[in-house]
Parts: C-alpha cells; sequence; structure tokens
C-alpha cells in the first residue's frame, strides 16, 4: 500500500531540516573559531589597560582611540566578520539551491503518491530546476542575500566598539565588559542562523507551490502542516490543517519549521487543533509557553485560533506569528477566514 502522504511529507520536511543543520553547524563552529581570536585580542587590550591605570595612567575614550592595538582589534573584527558573512552567504545559498530542487522532487512525489491512494490517473509535469533559481540568493522580499550579510561586520564593530568605550569611560571591569562583547556578537550568529533556518524553508515551500501552480489542474490547492512537536508554536499549531487556495503563498514566521500537503482528490488532513487536545498538560503548555495561555484556552476564555497573529515584516514579509495571552484577548487575533 502506498505510503500516507502526510508521513512523507513530514519525512521530507526532516530531511531538509537535517540538510539544513549540517549548514547550521559549519557556520556555529567557523564562528566560535573567530569568536576565540577576536576574544584573545580583546583580552590582550585588557592587559593593556590594566598596565596603564597601574602605572597612574588617565585610561578614557580619547586614551583608547589613540591605543594601537584598538586599531589592530577593530581591523581584525572587520576581517574575520566579512570573511565570516562570505561563509554564511555560501551555506545559505547551496541549502536555498538544495531546498528548491528537494521541493520540486518531493511535490511531484506527493501528488504521484495522493493519487496512487486513490487510484488516480494524472499527469504532473514537474518544472525544471531554472524556474525555480531566481530563489537562490535573494530574501523573503526578493532582495539580495548578500545586502543583509554584509550588515554583520557592520554590526560586529559597533558592538566592540561600544563596548569597550563603555567600558573605560564608566571603569567597567575588564572581564564584564568581554563577557557583555561576546553575547552581543553571538547575536550576529544567531541572526545568520535565522536566515539560513527561513530562507531555506521559504525556498522548498516555494519551490513546491510553484510546481502546483504549474499543475493546477491536478492540484487545487495546499493544506497548512506544523511539525507538531513542543516545540511548534500556537499559531502554527492553529493554522496546521486550513487550506489554501494554489496561488497564496505560506506565510510562515522565521525559523518556522511548517510544511505543506498538497490538495489533491482523495486527500484528507485532520487539524493541529484536534492533535493539540490529545496532548498531555506538558506538551500543550511548552506550546503556549505561559501558564496563563493555557489556562485560558481551558476555560474556554479563549480558542488556539485566537493566539494566531498577523505581522507585516519589510524583511520577511507577512508572517503568522504567536500573539501573547493579553493580545489574544484584546482580540488581535488574524486567524485566517
Amino acid at each position: 500500500m502506498p505510503q500516507n502522504i502526510i508521513q512523507l511529507a513530514d519525512e521530507f520536511r526532516r530531511a531538509v531540516l537535517r540538510n539544513e543543520r549540517k549548514a547550521a553547524i559549519r557556520m556555529i563552529t567557523a564562528y566560535d573559531v573567530i569568536l576565540g581570536r577576536l576574544s584573545k585580542r580583546i583580552a590582550d587590550l585588557n592587559q593593556k589597560i590594566a598596565e596603564a591605570k597601574a602605572r597612574g595612567e588617565i585610561v578614557n575614550p580619547s586614551w583608547l582611540l589613540r591605543e594601537r592595538r584598538y586599531a589592530e582589534l577593530l581591523a581584525q573584527v572587520d576581517r574575520e566578520m566579512t570573511r565570516f558573512s562570505n561563509l554564511a552567504e555560501d551555506q545559505i545559498t547551496n541549502q536555498q539551491k538544495f531546498a528548491a530542487n528537494a521541493g520540486l522532487r518531493d511535490s511531484a512525489e506527493l501528488v504521484a503518491t495522493a493519487a496512487e491512494s486513490a487510484n488516480l490517473a494524472v499527469t504532473f509535469n514537474k518544472l525544471p530546476t531554472a524556474a525555480v533559481e531566481n530563489l537562490v540568493g535573494t530574501l523573503s522580499n526578493g532582495s539580495p542575500l548578500r545586502v543583509l550579510l554584509d550588515q554583520l561586520p557592520r554590526d560586529a564593530r559597533r558592538i566592540v566598539e561600544q563596548g569597550l568605550i563603555e567600558s573605560v569611560a564608566l571603569g567597567v571591569n575588564p572581564r564584564q565588559i568581554a563577557s557583555k562583547i561576546k553575547a552581543g556578537l553571538g547575536g550576529n550568529l544567531n541572526r545568520a542562523l535565522t536566515i539560513s533556518r527561513t530562507e531555506t524553508l521559504r525556498a522548498y515551500r516555494t519551490a513546491s507551490i510553484q510546481n502546483y501552480q504549474a499543475n493546477s489542474d491536478v492540484v487545487r490547492g495546499w493544506y497548512w502542516r506544523s511539525a507538531r512537536s513542543r516545540r511548534s508554536c500556537a499559531a502554527c499549531i492553529a493554522l496546521d490543517g486550513t487550506f489554501w487556495p494554489v496561488n497564496q503563498p505560506m506565510r510562515p514566521h522565521p525559523r518556522c519549521r511548517c510544511t505543506l500537503i498538497p490538495a489533491v482528490r482523495g486527500v484528507s488532513v485532520d487539524k493541529g487543533t484536534s492533535w493539540f487536545n490529545k496532548q498531555d498538560f506538558e506538551t500543550q503548555r511548552e506550546i503556549m509557553g505561559t501558564d496563563s495561555g493555557l489556562e485560558a484556552i481551558k476555560s474556554g476564555e479563549l480558542n488556539i485560533k485566537d493566539f494566531v497573529g498577523l505581522s507585516r515584516n519589510p524583511l520577511w514579509g507577512e508572517s503568522y506569528y504567536q500573539l501573547s495571552v493579553k493580545r489574544a484577548k484584546a482580540g488581535e487575533g488574524r486567524f485566517p477566514k
């Protein structure tokens, strides 16, 4: 008997995520090496500051700007972060290419599986790879990926500059400021990882939808499918199982792991809300993120659909996301009609 189309879609999503995680590990490893080298430079500069203070010198921002090691540190930040942004671009574009090709292949196989299960004779014309090449190297708003990654070196330099200037101006302990700088630079890594996950899965979903659009005589639309795990958010669970016309793009939030199921005759899906209601208290609590949110649902004051918000961001475009309990109670939910 042919494999269940929903199980197959889940397997395909996991395969794309596994590949993306390999790229993420490569970026994390490279960034750790960079942080190690920069931490040593910062430690050397902090030692220089300590020695100057021991000699009775006035160590202030002006002193810092004259210090050779400070200029060398900033130059190294520029070099290291530019090198990292180049690495990130290579990793992300490779992932986009892999995901787009996987989206074309997987979407065709999902339709074939659905047709076989329903004993349907269908002809599915898979788009050529060239049809989705525009997904590679671009963001969801159509702007080049490079534009966003070029911000990483500038942001890193700003973090180091501000951290050290504040340190000498306020007399902060060098170890404290080194820790603060490291945490700030870690935000750059998180941003790169968010871009990687978001744009990889966007390429996969978009290629799939484009394939379905090219075969709209067979595929009338698609169903939203969440990862159905403790790490899923309430908005994704609420949207799970909703039907969308074939010309509608998916609007997931950044780092979202949701996928889509082709709507072919004979395919039926259950709702994420039904799955949620069957879960134990701890799983439901982790999905909602707060006791008050879960209590509002259990009491009947709110429905999980009330937590679906819709944001508009110049970078990520329109995204469904989970509202806070306060905003859900205020009626700000935007669950699609």
